[in-house]
């Protein structure tokens, strides 16, 4: 059993940042939180329950929670190491412009999100010299980009619906099309469409693309590839849409995306995108 370390702390007015490990065997009963709060998971994988749902949290996910939602933990994966965000009231007030995020269940699996929280994370890492400003701009950020990312509601939708969402991650760098993914899941088109607007916060094909971004986002950080080999992977007609599509969504560059994020290393370890 790995010794816990003492937790990492960086606190200013608007928010509290921790670091702590799990460990093995351990676990977190039904409780809630009297702020906002967003989880990161650096390093290994758990399960919370709330709403009557399992989520699985694993490596570069990151789960915004409302204040006063109750719910629990079980680190019965082996040890997990995260990084933990309470948002003080006043400054979510001040947040609230740049989207609904702060309010609902969300959980996000890495890409352009998951990038975001790894740099606010890597503040933890020297924690005596993290910068106040500088933890505030990476938190404001983060919930700038999962405002306009929307991931779904905890316990929305049905099983063709999980199922077509499937499909997507499965196989989003491949050209598809509405109509025949609701053949796919035995719906009519009209009921796919609706249904993962509801359950997802935007179109089929929006979704689609995003997808396609946050495979890139993970691809830009984890390898030395050129930006258009990025781009045809990730299934863009060219290096040219990809990089308006991208700039669209983040204000940046791909190039200017991975300069920013990437750690002083080098690449950082790849991550299994699913």
């Amino acid at each position: 059993m790995v010794q816990r370390p003492e937790p990492r702390v960086v606190t200013t007015p608007a928010v509290r940042v921790t670091e702590g490990l799990h460990e093995a065997g351990t676990g977190l009963p039904w409780h809630e939180h009297d702020t906002p709060t967003i989880c990161y998971v650096r390093d290994g994988a758990f399960r919370e329950y709330l709403r009557g749902q399992e989520l699985f949290c694993r490596p570069a996910s990151v789960k915004f929670t409302p204040a006063g939602e109750r719910h629990a933990n079980r680190f019965d994966l082996g040890d997990a190491r995260g990084v933990m965000v309470e948002v003080e009231t006043s400054f979510t007030e001040a947040l609230r412009p740049l989207g609904s995020v702060l309010d609902e269940p969300r959980q996000f699996e890495g890409g352009l999100v998951g990038g975001v929280a790894a740099q606010l994370a890597r503040e933890l890492d020297h924690p005596g010299e993290s910068n106040p400003a500088a933890v505030e701009g990476w938190v404001v950020e983060l919930v700038a980009v999962a405002a306009r990312r929307r991931a779904p509601r905890a316990g929305a939708g049905g099983r063709w619906l999980a199922q077509a969402r499937d499909i997507i991650h499965a196989e989003f760098a491949e050209p598809l099309g509405l109509t025949a993914l609701a053949g796919r899941v035995a719906v009519h088109p009209v009921t796919l469409a609706r249904g993962f607007q509801r359950a997802f916060g935007c179109p089929v094909g929006a979704y689609l693309r995003r997808l396609r971004l946050d495979w890139a986002a993970d691809r830009l950080l984890a390898t030395d590839e050129p930006i258009g080999a990025i781009a045809a992977a990730a299934g863009f007609a060219d290096q040219s849409h990809f990089c308006r599509v991208f700039r669209r969504e983040t204000g940046q560059s791909p190039a200017e995306w991975r300069g920013r994020r990437r750690p002083a290393g080098g690449v950082r370890a790849p991550r299994v995108y699913s």
